[in-house]
Order: structure tokens, then sequence, then C-alpha cells
């Protein structure tokens, strides 16, 4: 919670700052810090006012003086981030495609690194493996003629999940955790936890349950030590599917696992996650023969989504809901 009383002392030091930007700018910061710590309404209205009141003829010289990203840039990639969370997938990639927009117009090399990343994330959340492929390369492309390690780590951490998606296997594995450790290395602590996420699914999938979950419990560790709370239901929920496919089948401790993701992603409005998490109960309900219950839990979040009917979270869904009849 550091970051965000941080934060919000900086939003009011802005306001007694002479000249447009800085206000902005603090209100980005602000915006971070909620989105991580899982507070994503409260982001969602910080990047919300920064996208709707920035304007690059009055702003536009502050921003690309200031270190690190332009904050324009920032505000919408991590809007982007923050609208899928939410349950809006369509309008999350929206969002990271104008991010994009905005940074190739600037010759400021470290936005366009950043906003190639995070539109990479974006549909690898969605589950667009390739397009993932593709940003997370040019967002390594720029890293690496630039110097930028963090971003470097984090494209690098993003391509060999793809990889492993498309058959990479071991070497994917092998090049998922260097990713992590380079991270860690540099201080790159942030996504750290969706890293961590994205390494336990593909050792599960290559038959290695007990050494995801382990991965999982040092993430879940990392999220109660640093409060980075954005993946936590992504995080118990996936502890519960790699329960489920152990050598106990443990459908009890699995079920509390998918219970505690729902009750988190409640917690945070965040509907995508609440949707897969509610799609991996009904799943193991509809298997013990409980079909109401099943269709009971996964039927009113499915029903909610108002768009991203095309992504595979959304016909996971709407298929299982069919099977429950």
């Amino acid at each position: 919670m550091k970051s965000k009383e941080l934060c919000e002392q900086l939003v009011e030091l802005a306001k007694n700052r002479e000249g447009p930007g800085p206000d902005l700018a603090a209100v980005r910061s602000l915006g971070y810090a909620l989105a991580m710590l899982g507070e994503l309404e409260a982001a969602r209205s910080c990047f919300d006012q920064v996208t709707n009141e920035y304007d690059d003829a009055i702003h536009g010289n502050f921003a690309l003086r200031t270190s690190g990203s332009h904050f324009g840039v920032g505000a919408l990639m991590m809007n982007g981030v923050t609208y899928f969370a939410l349950g809006y997938p369509d309008q999350a990639v929206g969002k990271s495609a104008q991010s994009v927009a905005l940074a190739q117009t600037l010759d400021h090399p470290i936005s366009e690194a950043l906003a190639e990343w995070a539109k990479g994330i974006v549909h690898m959340m969605c589950r667009e493996n390739e397009a993932a492929l593709e940003h997370a390369g040019k967002s390594a492309k720029i890293a690496v003629e630039k110097n930028f390690p963090q971003y470097l780590s984090w494209a690098k951490a993003m391509s060999e999940a793809g990889h492993f998606e498309n058959g990479g296997g071991e070497a994917a594995i092998r090049g998922m955790r260097q990713a992590i450790e380079d991270c860690r290395a540099i201080g790159a602590q942030l996504f750290i936890p969706y890293w961590s996420l994205l390494l336990a699914r593909a050792l599960g999938r290559s038959s290695q349950v007990e050494a995801g979950i382990a991965i999982l419990d040092e993430a879940l560790e990392d999220v109660a030590r640093t409060e980075e709370r954005y993946f936590e239901a992504e995080l118990r929920r996936a502890y519960g599917q790699l329960l489920l496919e152990s050598d106990q089948g443990m459908a009890a401790e699995a079920e509390a696992c998918f219970q505690q993701a729902i009750k988190v992603a409640r917690a945070q409005n965040a509907k995508s996650w609440e949707l897969r998490a509610a799609t991996s109960l009904a799943g193991l309900w509809h298997n013990q023969n409980k079909t109401d219950e099943a269709r009971d839990v996964l039927a009113p979040v499915y029903d909610w989504f108002t768009e991203g009917f095309d992504t595979a979270d959304l016909k996971d869904a709407k298929a299982l809901l069919h099977e429950l009849g």
C-alpha cells in the first residue's frame, strides 16, 4: 500500500506545479499503483482521466521531458491491461492499439517498447498467441537496439511462453525460467506473478505438476509480500487446476482454490478472472454430476459480458454451458 500512498501524495504535490502535464503524469502513476493492487475500477478512472484530458499540443513537451515512458502512452497501455481484467477484452485490445499508435508518432523508443510489450500482454491474456508473439518480438527488438534490459526481460518471458504454446517444450520452459531470473536480477519485480503463472502452466502441461505448484507457491508468497494482486485470482485458479492434475487428484482442495479465485475476482470486479474461475469450478462440478450448481455459478458471469464473444475464454464458457443444458 506504500506505493498507493506515495502516488496519492504525488497527485497532491502536482496540483501546485505550474504548467500542463505534472497533474496528469501523477494521476497516471496513481493508476499504475491501483491497478497492481487490484483496485481496478479506481485505476480505470485514473487512466480514463489521463487519456480523456491528454492533448499532445498541450502536454506533449512535458511528457517527453520526463524520465521513463511518455505518460500518455503509459496511461493507454495500462488501461488496456485494466480493461481486460474488468471484462472488456475488445476495448482492452483497442486501447493497447491506441497506445502503440501514439508511441509510434513520438520518436521515443522507450515508450514504443513499452506499448508493444503491453499490446502483446493483452493479446496473451486474450489467448491470442501469435499476436502476442508478434508484439513481444517488436518490443524485444527495440529493447536490444536501445539497451532497455527491463523490457527485454519482459518481452523474453512473453516470447518464451508463446514459443511453448507452439511446441517449444523444455527449451521454452528453460527460457521462461531464465527470463524470470533476469527480471529479478535487475529488480524488475512487476509482472513476475504473471510470468510465474505462465511457467507453472507450462510445467503442468509437461507433466511436471509438482514443480508448477512450487512456482505458484512462490508467486503467491510474492503477492502477499508485495501486494501486487492484479493476477491473484488467476494464480489461485491455476493452483486449483494443477491440484486436479496431480497424482492425488485433489478435487476438494482444487474446488477451494476455484472458490477463492472467484472471491478475489469479485472483490476486484475482475469479470475476466471471475469467468475463468467460474468455468473451472463449473467444469469440476459438471464432472461430479452437480449440473445445476455448475450452471448457477457460470451462467450469471457469462451473461454479464457484452463483448469479447470471439475470445477463447467466452467460447469455452459458452461450450460448457451448452453441455450443462
